[in-house]
């Protein structure tokens, strides 16, 4: 396990997957991060280089059919630590003859944490080291773990700007093209059991740059900055609905195929990004914790 750490902060980060598990707050002595468990086993996956499922289970490029695992394959692989320091560490995942099984591009994922005062920034580098375009979705599924003995519904989502929280429905790993209106014209609203009882919030073309999870009554902040990313998703385990215990915040820039949708060429796919021959794509976002 890879430890970073400030005055305010300590983080704790696997090589498996390059994922966060930890983020501990020094002087509030608290835990904001999901410590997995029955209900979900996981803590702050990478999706890559798919959201959700893909049409058919495949991914096919240049006409040949590869299986497509759901969020991807990176969150399962091993990366290599590239350059470390007590508050900054760059993992990187290399195409080779296990990512070729799922994905025949020659390419380079590189995941950045950058400790900064009580925040880390996680950044997203790729680099495409084939000749031909490269196709792909990559998001962040960081899990918040909610203060011991609270209410959930003490708990509100706040964003930087006035929207319409509408979604379209998960359906198994898929995604209805028609969007539902849950709540019109808000900035904000408090955690209700039955707004994930049909899965995820996911909001598209908000743009919206700041997403907060903030409970008043027991001091609990986080913050999710994440400017120019088309899709934000909000989740729980809608299988948990008695006792919530956890909240995800993605920022995405990809999403699910639909329910409809037939296996085709990865290039048509819905909000796909492409990467030409040798050129590189980064992005990033930051959690804060007060």
């Amino acid at each position: 396990m890879i430890i970073l750490e400030n005055e305010f902060l300590l983080l704790e980060v696997s090589e498996h997957g390059a994922e966060l598990k930890r983020i501990f707050h020094k002087s509030k002595k608290r835990d904001y991060l999901w410590k997995g468990g029955k209900e979900w086993r996981r803590h702050s996956p990478i999706l890559f280089p798919n959201i959700g499922g893909m049409a058919g289970e495949k991914l096919i490029v240049d006409g040949k059919s590869y299986p497509a695992l759901p969020h991807g394959f990176a969150r399962d692989c091993k990366f290599k630590i590239l350059e470390s320091s007590t508050q900054y560490v760059i993992l990187v995942l290399e195409h080779d003859e296990t990512t070729a099984i799922y994905y025949p591009y020659k390419f380079r994922l590189a995941i950045t944490y950058t400790l900064k005062e009580n925040s880390v920034e996680i950044g997203w580098h790729i680099y495409n080291e084939d000749e031909r375009t490269l196709y792909f979705s990559i998001g962040a599924h960081p899990g918040f773990m909610l203060a011991e003995n609270s209410c959930v519904e003490d708990y509100k989502i706040v964003f930087d700007k006035t929207i319409n929280v509408q979604t379209r429905r998960v359906v198994g790993r898929y995604l209805t093209e028609e969007k539902e209106l849950v709540i019109q014209n808000c900035n904000e609203f408090h955690i209700k059991p039955e707004l994930f009882a049909k899965d995820a919030l996911i909001l598209e073309g908000s743009n919206i740059s700041e997403v907060s999870l903030i409970n008043e009554k027991c001091g609990y902040f986080v913050k999710i900055k994440c400017p120019d990313f088309p899709v934000v998703a909000l989740w729980t385990n809608p299988n948990s609905l008695d006792n919530i215990k956890f909240i995800c915040i993605e920022p995405w820039c990809g999403i699910n195929s639909f329910v409809n949708d037939k296996p085709e060429e990865i290039n048509k796919k819905e909000r796909i990004n492409e990467l030409n021959p040798l050129e590189a794509w980064e992005k990033s976002y930051i959690i804060e914790v007060q």
